[in-house]
C-alpha cells in the first residue's frame, strides 16, 4: 500500500474545494446581513488502485500451451471504481477509461478520511460524468461510444444470443426498456495477433463484460488520510481472455478464421459454438451452457482484473 501526490490528484481535490467555496458564496448572496467567513472544510483524501499490467498486457509476446505466439497490440478498459466508508456510510465512485498496458493510479477523489472499502468492476456505461480518460488512443476511445460486438444499439443480440441475463432485459410481464448506446457499449477493446507455423491471425474486438453473478469480488480496506492518495496494487491480466482453466489456449479462436483472410471477425466468432462450464473460470466443459466463442471471450473479461 502506498500513496503519492500528483497534479491530477491535487486538481481533483481542488475542484471539490472550489465547489464548497461556490456554495458558500451562494449562501452569502442570499443573505443581506453578513459577510462570508472562511469555513474549514472537512478533511478529505483519495483512495483507489494502482494497476500492475502483466508482461502480456504491456504488449510482450507470450506462447500459449497449444503453440501460438500471441501479442496484444493495444488494450483499453473501462471500469467503475467505488469507495465506501466503514463508519460514515459515505459512498463515492469514479469511472475510468484507460490504456491497460500502462501503470495508472485509478482513484476516487475528495472522500472522507477514515477506513474505506474499495472495489472495481469493468463497466460498459460510457457517459462522461465523473470519468477520467487516461492515455487511450482516439480510435480505441471512439469504439467505447458504440455497441459492443454482437449487440445492436437497442441491446438485443445481433448474433445467437447472450449468456447474460441482464437486469435491464425485460422479463415475463415486463415492458421493454429503451437502452442508450452507452449501456450496450463495450468494457474491453483490444487488438491482438497470433502466429503459428507461418499463419498469422488478427483480432480487433470490442467486448461487453458478462457477469455470471457468482464471482466473489475482492474489496480491500484502506485508511484514507487527509490530503493524501492511498492506493493498493491491482493486477491487469489481459491474457486471461485466452485462459481455459489453467491453460492458455488460442487454437479454437484461430480456427474461427473460416475464410482464411487472417482477420478473425466478431461474426466468425459467433458462428462457432462451444460448451461452457460457468464454474470453471471461463473454461470449456463437458456439461454446461452452449455459447459462441464471442460470448466465451465476453465471459472471460471479468478475469482481466480478477474476480469481480
Amino acid at each position: 500500500m502506498s500513496w503519492r501526490r500528483s497534479p491530477r490528484f491535487a486538481g481533483l481535490l481542488g475542484r471539490t474545494r472550489l465547489s464548497g467555496l461556490a456554495l458558500a458564496c451562494v449562501a452569502w448572496m442570499a443573505s443581506t446581513s453578513c459577510v462570508p467567513a472562511a469555513e474549514e472544510l472537512p478533511p478529505r483524501g483519495a483512495a483507489g488502485f494502482r494497476t500492475e499490467p502483466s508482461a502480456a498486457s504491456r504488449g510482450e509476446p507470450f506462447v500459449t500451451d497449444d503453440g501460438w505466439t500471441v501479442r496484444f497490440e493495444a488494450i483499453a478498459l473501462m471500469a467503475y471504481l467505488n469507495v465506501e466508508g466503514d463508519s460514515s456510510y459515505s459512498y463515492s465512485s469514479w469511472r475510468y477509461l484507460w490504456n491497460a498496458s500502462s501503470v495508472e493510479d485509478l482513484f476516487v477523489p475528495a472522500i472522507p478520511v477514515g477506513r474505506t472499502r474499495l472495489s472495481i468492476r469493468l463497466q460498459e456505461f460510457a457517459d462522461t460524468e465523473n470519468r477520467s480518460d487516461l492515455g487511450v488512443a482516439p480510435v480505441l476511445a471512439d469504439r467505447f461510444r458504440r455497441p459492443a460486438d454482437g449487440l445492436n444499439a437497442d441491446g438485443s443480440s445481433n448474433g445467437s444470443g447472450s449468456i447474460e441475463e441482464s437486469p435491464s432485459s425485460p422479463g415475463p410481464g415486463d415492458s421493454p426498456r429503451h437502452r442508450g448506446a452507452g449501456e450496450v457499449g463495450p468494457s474491453v477493446v483490444f487488438i491482438a495477433t497470433g502466429e503459428k507455423d507461418g499463419v498469422v491471425v488478427r483480432l480487433d474486438l470490442a467486448l461487453r463484460r458478462v457477469d455470471l453473478g457468482d464471482a466473489a469480488a475482492e474489496q480491500p480496506r484502506v485508511d484514507v488520510r487527509a490530503n493524501e492518495l492511498t492506493v493498493v496494487p491491482r493486477p491487469v491480466v489481459a491474457e486471461a481472455l485466452f485462459m481455459d482453466r489453467d491453460r492458455l489456449l488460442f487454437q479454437d479462436i484461430a480456427a474461427a478464421d473460416r475464410d482464411r483472410d487472417g482477420r478473425i471477425t466478431a461474426a466468425e466468432l459467433e458462428a462457432v459454438r462451444v460448451t461452457v462450464d460457468p464454474h470453471a473460470d471461463g473454461g470449456l466443459g463437458a456439461s454446461g451452457l452452449e455459447q459462441t466463442l464471442l460470448q466465451l471471450l465476453s465471459m472471460r473479461c471479468v478475469e482481466i482484473l480478477g474476480a469481480q
